[in-house]
């Protein structure tokens, strides 16, 4: 039989390779960045020093466990905290690179890769595949995936790319596909079931889908009900989720109490969404893509359960676009973006032009990337605006040092260090926030240099954001420590302050304490907005009482 001639290979449109250069450029650019804020000492402990310390433990055969989260009297296991299997996905990455920035490059790989469902599913819509490129590169600069980026690391962050994956598979009834893709999304963390959920509930409204939406709600529901009632408290020893009393006691004691006052005084819920924040966190979400979503708004109710959830909340920054909570309400957001652009059409393009439009777009899209900036963390700009600050990514001579330093301290030993350091040092059972633990780890190591120090404002809310303790907390347990003669000061270089239980001193502990009071004298004086509330960060931890000050100083 003759078979005919040979059909040549297919090729990739350009735009599709367009769209993922673009995400490789973005994955680049994003791991750059975020491994500059790493090495500028700008990663805290909360959260990608805990997350690494628990990769670290699961090479050690101990499964994700970490020593941070027992100092604010939460769950040793991570699972206790936050239900995250994808972790045992990104383990054997960070078993052939044990190194946090594995994870923080792994993270900006999975959110860049969210561009190829946007370009997907608007390859659906559009006959043009340049209509889809504009698509995929309003989602590459959209502001908040980049702070989701730079905001350390949490798997949340990238549970938005699965969602678009499960959102494209969904409409081209690729069912398999579409139950691995939503499989993959609630396994980021535990609450994004709540958006397979609702994404169920859309489908149920078409009698021809509504069998299967009720299937995908009822499992959205029961992975929700299983993961928060079941599983995080058996990891945790709690009755419920150890975060809904610290988040939600404004609407009741307990998850029953919660849901049933939210539900039956629906003025007095709205009305803890009725304020400045909220909207502009709405704003924020919807700005750069030209508020398109609100034309046909009902795909956004998929993110509504996480829009919620991060609004009710009594922490600001959970309802801030400078963090990584907006990331889970983006495909929500896009898909939106897509039904209102298709069904506008027909009646934009023949006035404005294809060219017109895309170029109306993508002002928008530069306009909001480079003029967002955080509510709640003051001057943060995405790092490509001309708005943001450059020296907050600027390695220099002080911050090489930390290698210096690491060389000093044996790996897996214990040690009580500054919060912002504390990222460099993961490879260790024993890793506690500064002034928890002294008088019983090994090490202890600060650093009396500002990571912020070549910002113009703000200097106090970014010291102490940065400390996560009141400088004149910080600056009593450090005037402690220098007075305690059970440990040696072993290594004093341009700001670096490591101590070594029973050990002599080796390096100038006069010039070290002279530093000091220096550095408080400048930081003491620095007025206006600080960060935090005013409390002892040893207030639970019994077993290290505060430092005694120094004679003659100022006790707050």
């Amino acid at each position: 039989m003759n078979a005919g001639p040979a059909r040549k290979p297919t090729r990739p449109p350009g735009a599709l390779l367009a769209t993922l250069a673009l995400a490789a450029a973005f994955a680049i650019l994003a791991a750059g960045f975020s491994f500059a804020r790493f090495d500028t000492f700008k990663s805290h402990l909360h959260d990608t020093g805990l997350i690494a310390q628990s990769f670290w433990s699961t090479t050690q055969g101990r499964l994700f466990v970490n020593s941070v989260n027992p100092e604010i009297g939460r769950s040793p296991y991570y699972f206790g905290n936050h239900f995250t299997p994808i972790y045992f996905l990104l383990a054997p990455f960070y078993w052939l690179v044990p190194s946090p920035k594995t994870l923080l490059a792994l993270q900006a790989l999975l959110v860049a890769l969210g561009a190829v469902p946007v370009y997907g599913l608007a390859r659906m819509r559009f006959e043009s595949p340049r209509a889809a490129l504009v698509f995929a590169s309003l989602y590459l600069l959209h502001p908040a995936i980049w702070f989701a980026c730079l905001y350390d690391f949490h798997s949340e962050a990238f549970s938005g790319t699965f969602l678009l994956y499960a959102i494209l598979y969904l409409e081209l009834g690729a069912w398999p596909q579409f139950w691995t893709a939503c499989a993959l999304a609630m396994a980021c963390k535990e609450h994004v079931s709540l958006v397979v959920a609702a994404l169920g509930l859309l489908l149920v409204s078409d009698p021809q889908t509504r069998k299967r939406g009720v299937i995908i709600t009822a499992t959205g529901a029961a992975t929700f009900l299983i993961v928060n009632f079941w599983i995080i408290p058996a990891f945790s020893g709690t009755s419920g989720h150890p975060y809904l009393a610290e988040r939600y006691a404004h609407l009741g004691t307990g998850p029953a109490a919660i849901a049933w006052n939210a539900l039956t005084h629906p003025l007095t819920t709205l009305g803890h969404l009725a304020t400045g924040r909220h909207l502009y966190y709405a704003i924020c979400l919807l700005g750069p893509v030209l508020f398109l979503p609100l034309y046909r708004p009902a795909s956004l109710l998929i993110g509504l359960p996480i829009f919620l959830a991060n609004g009710l909340s009594s922490l600001l920054y959970t309802y801030d676009i400078g963090f990584y909570h907006a990331a889970s309400i983006l495909p929500a957001v896009f898909w939106a973006t897509l039904r209102s652009a298709a069904a506008l059409h027909c009646k934009v393009v023949p006035r404005l032009g294809a060219r017109g439009c895309a170029v109306l777009l993508l002002a928008n899209a530069l306009f909001w990337h480079c003029q967002t900036q955080s509510a709640f963390l003051p001057g943060l700009f995405a790092p490509l605006s001309p708005n943001a600050h450059r020296s907050d990514f600027a390695v220099g001579d002080h911050e090489r040092l930390i290698e210096d330093v690491r060389r000093q301290l044996p790996t897996g030993a214990s040690l009580s260090v500054q919060f912002n350091l504390a990222s460099h040092f993961t490879d260790r059972e024993k890793l506690y926030q500064f002034p928890n633990r002294v008088g019983e780890v090994d090490w202890v190591l600060l650093d009396l240099t500002e990571p912020y120090r070549f910002r113009p404002d703000f200097r106090r809310f970014w010291l102490e954001f940065s400390l996560q303790v009141k400088v004149p907390r910080f600056v009593e347990a450090a005037r402690g420590l220098l007075a305690d003669r059970r440990y040696g000061l072993v290594y004093a270089r341009d700001g670096f302050l490591l101590f070594r239980r029973g050990a002599g001193d080796t390096a100038d502990r006069g010039g070290a304490r002279h530093l000091l009071e220096e550095r408080a004298t400048l930081w003491l004086s620095y007025a206006g907005r600080g960060y935090g509330r005013d409390r002892h960060v040893w207030d639970k931890d019994p077993k290290s009482p505060p430092a005694t000050p120094r004679p003659g100083s100022v006790t707050p």
